[in-house]
This record gives C-alpha cells, structure tokens and sequence, in this order.
C-alpha cells in the first residue's frame, strides 16, 4: 500500500512535470487547497478515532485469534484511511499542477509508517502473554 501511494505521486509528478499530460487535467481552483486538505485532516483524524472505537471494545476474554483477527481489521482500517488522506492529497496534486498538494501528501505517509502495528504494540494493546506472544509466530 506504501509503495503504491509512492508510485502514484512518482507517476503524477512525471505527468505534470516531464509527460505535460497535467496540463488538461487542471481542472481545480487554487482555493480548492483548503477543502483538500480539510478532507485529508479529517480522514487522518477519523483513521484515529476507528482505530481506538475498534480496538477498545476488543475483550480479554475472547481466543486470541478472535483478538488479534479484530486487531487486524482494526489496523488495515486505519492504514486504508491514512492512505485515502495521501492518495486525496496527490489528486488535488493531479487536478491543480500545485506542488504543494504533493509535499503535504508525504505527512499522512508519516503517519502511515509511524503507526504501522509492531509486535510490541500488538502485545501491549492486546495485553498478550508470553504464551500468546509465542503462539502468533
């Protein structure tokens, strides 16, 4: 999901810059910054707020399985809404030939990385034990 969201602005920023293909696709307004990037915060926000509605309701009590299938879907929610925000962000770069949709679109990738589930914070938010630790891998 990572290298595709690259790939993309790599692809729109030759198609802007080199192709000159982004010359017909300018088609948004220069104040349309503020709605895109409004729309990308909010996404980013939402991915946050899913996220921990998600993950708070998952039991103790449950197999672990269950735990950590909901963990999963927890975590690829808030990845696929991280990368709606980047993938936003560099079609209003796409629409507008404004590089600075393109640069603001690297912060939800960020976010992307930094928020990637480890194993220490599947643990952690799980509560796992050792045993459980070691029956994930």
């Amino acid at each position: 999901m990572f290298f595709g969201v690259l790939l993309f602005a790599g692809l729109s920023f030759v198609l802007n810059n080199f192709v000159n293909a982004g010359i017909g696709l300018v088609v948004l307004p220069s104040n349309a910054l503020y709605l895109i990037v409004l729309a990308a915060v909010a996404m980013l926000w939402l991915s946050g707020f899913i996220y921990k509605k998600r993950i708070s309701v998952i039991e103790g009590n449950l197999p672990l399985q269950e735990r950590v299938a909901n963990f999963r879907s927890a975590s690829i929610l808030r990845v696929a809404l991280i990368e709606a925000a980047s993938l936003t962000l560099i079609t209003g770069y796409l629409l507008s030939g404004n590089i600075y949709y393109l640069l603001l679109a690297f912060i939800p990738l960020y976010f992307f990385v930094k928020t990637f589930p480890r194993d220490e914070e599947i643990s952690e938010t799980l509560e796992l034990s050792y045993s459980e630790m070691r029956q994930l891998h």
